[in-house]
């Protein structure tokens, strides 16, 4: 394959598999986005071209109209009635930098088939970059009103013209320029939707789930590449790695939560071992659910994914853009909360030192061992509802432990592992 440069009228070549491609990823990225468009572009062209410009603006009117229709319908099975929360969002950990959590805070009106969402009360916009331009706020809110309706209705902005969303200017939801925002999609974001469920549990409690890790947990490393032969093959003598890290899902209210994954409005996950291994000065030591990281509950919150690499830099840098270090995800209607941000950095003598979530920077050095922990979920009903059955085989799974299957759901008599 081949894509152009039409500014410098260049040929690129595009092989598949590791380290062959002579393309920069950014380019790549770019280029997959314009081929996107303009495939789009060629494909609406035809459709005019084919039934005329103004059937197909028909069409897609009728289109809208009817997400709209049954958007609205969905909304009129919520119970009226106006739902509240407040939560707190973690912040930058860096040096002379205030780390104060700031607050988000909603107020959702349901009226008929119409729903307000009004996040006054939320905290002024932060020096750190977790903060959420409007766009990224009404996306969120978008996301949740979708989840708790009809994930059948075709999704496009006839679905969203019954909701109405009002964020005050120059805070952490809808920062005014200039503000860093990257966390703001990453990890805010996500926390706004654990806010709105948490709100909506009162109106639909059979809908919501318990909070969720809700971020990237994205590990960052850089440095300078010892691999001699890999930077003659590569030419890259500085490398780095942003791998996101799976978490826990909350319980939900027919069934335990989802382990080690992304949630929400992530689009990536943990990157394979084996592309790590090969393009990276890592060596990844382990990979693994951590037991009785999802909270207790008639129903169990999902479980995180701990990955420990081995530093194989000389000296490299190393950080991490997480969540819920000091707000661990809340279990509902009687679950318990689940297992917080958890990431440390342990020296070759064994000698350990804790990483927040956000903003810290560690300099490593070769034989460290870097272990990183997303949170994990809350549960769902009182753990004293669970079937015994199923904590029986938790036990044998190794998602609860047995101490945690004897003081959280009261089941002693546990057979022996296999």
């Amino acid at each position: 394959f081949f894509f152009s440069s039409r500014r410098r009228h260049t040929r690129y070549p595009l092989v598949t598999g590791v380290q062959t491609c002579a393309l920069p990823i950014w380019l790549l990225d770019i280029q997959a986005q314009y081929a996107g468009t303009f495939v789009g572009d060629q494909r609406i062209r035809a459709l005019c071209d084919k039934y005329g410009a103004q059937s197909l603006a028909d069409a897609m009117k009728r289109s809208l109209d009817h997400s709209e229709a049954l958007m609205r319908a969905a909304i009129r099975e919520i119970p009226d009635g106006v739902y509240e929360a407040e939560d707190w969002v973690e912040g930058v950990y860096a040096k002379n930098w205030p780390a104060d959590p700031v607050r988000i805070k909603v107020r959702v009106t349901v009226a008929g088939d119409e729903m307000h969402f009004d996040y006054a009360g939320s905290g002024s916009q932060s020096s750190g970059g977790i903060n959420c331009p409007f766009a990224v706020t009404c996306n969120s809110t978008w996301f949740t009103v979708k989840a708790i309706t009809d994930a059948s209705i075709p999704i496009n902005q006839g679905c969203y013209r019954p909701i109405h969303i009002a964020a005050p200017e120059g805070s952490i939801v809808n920062c005014r320029f200039p503000a860093p925002v990257v966390s703001g999609n990453t990890e805010t974001s996500p926390r706004v939707i654990d806010l709105l469920l948490k709100a909506l549990s009162a109106a639909v409690p059979d809908r919501v789930i318990g909070q969720s890790n809700c971020a990237a947990c994205s590990g960052v490393f850089g440095g300078p590449d010892p691999d001699a032969e890999r930077v003659r093959r590569t030419g890259k003598p500085i490398v780095s790695i942003v791998e996101p890290h799976g978490g826990g899902m909350g319980a939900r209210a027919t069934q335990d939560g989802v382990n080690g994954i992304r949630v929400y409005v992530g689009n990536a996950g943990s990157l394979p071992v084996e592309y790590i291994e090969q393009t990276m000065p890592l060596t990844v030591q382990e990979w693994a659910l951590v037991t009785d990281s999802g909270g207790a509950g008639r129903y169990r919150g999902g479980l995180t994914a701990r990955r420990s690499y081995r530093v194989e830099f000389d000296t490299a840098s190393f950080t991490v853009a997480g969540e819920r270090g000091e707000f661990a995800p809340e279990g509902y209607f009687g679950g318990r909360p689940g297992a917080p941000f958890l990431c440390t950095v342990t020296d070759a003598e064994g000698r350990a030192r804790s990483v927040p979530p956000k903003g810290a920077t560690e300099v490593l050095q070769r034989g460290d061992r870097v272990s990183l922990n997303p949170s994990g979920s809350g549960g769902y009903g009182r753990p004293a509802e669970r079937d015994r059955q199923a904590v029986i085989d938790d036990v044998l799974d190794g998602y609860v432990s047995r101490e945690s299957a004897v003081r959280d759901y009261g089941v002693r008599d546990l057979p022996e592992s296999s």
